[in-house]
């Protein structure tokens, strides 16, 4: 009995040979159709990955073309600023020159006034030993009698008022 459930069962469930070609045929189409989905799928990858691959490429090539730009710019910044230390040198040493030829004029004339002021304290030692010669020859005339002077005084004033009177 079992047995015959069992195959029963299966008729029951079996329905032909036509109907397990159409549902075969159903399910191959499925499968096409699921294959074709996944070859449209892998065809979009490959294009995607085709656009990405160039996408990276342009990248690549605009990133050295930056990295070429960057050393060119570093380049033409190092030679600029070379040339300005070259010209601030070459300007610093023509004021040295000039500082230096100034100095020297300075210096000169420093000189010529010692050795004017060395002539003129001479000259003026000369004269102020001349000075005191002069002095210590001087003789100083011995001072007067005060009466005598009052007595001057007092005559002079007398011959004024006589003249006034007159």
């Amino acid at each position: 009995m079992a047995s015959q459930s069992r195959f029963r069962t299966r008729q029951d469930s079996y329905v032909g040979p036509d109907e397990d070609l159409r549902r075969l045929e159903e399910e191959n189409q499925i499968m096409r159709d699921q294959l074709q989905r996944y070859q449209l799928q892998i065809q979009s990858a490959n294009d995607q990955l085709i656009m990405l691959k160039q996408r990276y490429q342009m990248l690549i090539n605009e990133i050295s073309m930056r990295e070429k730009a960057a050393e060119e710019i570093s380049r033409i910044a190092l030679k600029e600023a070379n040339q300005i230390i070259e010209t601030a040198q070459g300007n610093a040493d023509i004021i040295i020159k000039e500082a230096l030829g100034s100095a020297r004029m300075v210096f000169r004339e420093i000189e010529r006034l010692t050795s004017q002021t060395k002539v003129m304290r001479y000259d003026i030692k000369l004269k102020m030993d001349s000075i005191g010669e002069l002095l210590n020859s001087f003789q100083i005339p011995e001072v007067m009698n005060l009466d005598y002077l009052a007595k001057l005084a007092t005559e002079a004033r007398k011959e004024e008022t006589r003249t006034n009177r007159q």
